[in-house]
């Protein structure tokens, strides 16, 4: 008998597996209208493997618990507590009962996701992003499993381009999808994420890795490169970048970096590997209007960053090159 059916979901049950930013997903139950979501992560993933990855049972919601709300934001999805675990849960302002919830166990590595079968899109044929595990149950958990293994989540874009990876981060209405999609344009660009990016501690240094959870562009990709270069986006009347001193560097991070407050040791985990990346990489601000000139200023200053000119001895990851302490570079009229 499988594992689904040994857990109540049905001989019709179903597992998908998804590996993300080095992290294996596996959804087991329930799963119409997710086979396609994210269909590039899709993954045929070992046996051995999978029992290391993230276990989401999917299920239809039934007796709900009493939850007390330790955490809430602004309508997406709040974190508490019930029956002695942690969930993530939406309840809706006015509504009774939450419209689905996931309870995790101790260590944050599997859940179970019920949903209320009368929340529309649960069915076949639904919307990817309407169904709350491909947004944000599944973000949530990877997110926090690469924090837990001191790797980050950032709120960005980020870029291959002569095989390193550029990272662009900034909060909601900065400009990340907008120079995501400039970039796609130039040759010898590919677009890894144009919303949300995943960054990892390896051997040859600080790792991004493109992820499924797209921003307007809808840009992105399952690959990943070693980190070269960090660039905080500020909007500006020409196009420039400028080199960052590490105090502004971090105060600039927190608007972008994902902590999860409301568990303790993950935050200080969280806080911990900011500062790591902040000493081994370097950090600077891109002013750019939106237009194709901020795409090639970038080109040329990653350019210039492979010759060793640029900001003199610093501790450095070895995919982070020496950047130029201030460039600037001409817009033009129009984006096409």
């Amino acid at each position: 008998m499988r594992r689904a059916e040994r857990a109540g979901l049905g001989s019709g049950a179903q597992t998908i597996t998804w590996a993300i930013g080095g992290v294996n997903l596996v959804a087991e139950g329930e799963l119409g209208g997710l086979a396609q979501w994210a269909e590039p992560w899709q993954k045929a993933v070992a046996a051995c493997q999978r029992r290391r990855g993230l276990v989401v049972e999917v299920a239809r919601m039934g007796a709900v618990p009493g939850i007390t709300p330790v955490f809430e934001t602004d309508g997406s999805w709040s974190f508490g507590r019930a029956e002695g675990r942690t969930c993530f849960y939406y309840r809706p302002d006015g509504a009774a009962w939450p419209h689905w919830y996931a309870s995790l166990d101790r260590e944050g590595r599997s859940a179970r996701l019920c949903i209320s079968p009368r929340v529309r899109g649960t069915g076949p044929g639904m919307k990817k992003q309407e169904h709350p595990f491909c947004y944000p149950l599944s973000y949530l958990l990877v997110m926090q499993d690469v924090v837990r293994e001191g790797g980050l989540m950032l709120h960005a874009s980020a870029v291959r381009f002569q095989g390193k990876a550029w990272v662009f981060a900034g909060p909601t209405g900065s400009g990340k999808s907008t120079l995501a999609r400039l970039a796609s344009r130039m040759n010898g660009i590919e677009v890894l994420s144009d919303d949300r990016v995943i960054l990892r501690k390896c051997a040859e240094g600080w790792t991004a890795y493109g992820t499924p959870w797209a921003g307007a562009s809808g840009l992105g990709s399952d690959g990943s490169a070693v980190l070269a270069g960090l660039f905080f986006l500020a909007k500006s009347a020409v196009n420039e970048m400028r080199r960052m001193p590490a105090p502004e560097a971090m105060r600039r991070l927190m608007t972008a970096v994902a902590i999860p407050w409301y568990e303790s040791h993950l935050r200080d985990r969280a806080l911990a590997s900011c500062d790591s990346l902040l000493s081994a990489v370097n950090a600077m601000e891109l002013g750019f209007v939106p237009d194709r000139a901020a795409a090639a200023l970038f080109m040329k200053v990653a350019a210039l960053s492979g010759t060793g000119r640029g900001c003199g001895p610093r501790t450095r990851s070895r995919g982070s090159m020496p950047m130029p302490a201030r460039m600037r570079g001409r817009g033009e009229n129009q984006d096409s």
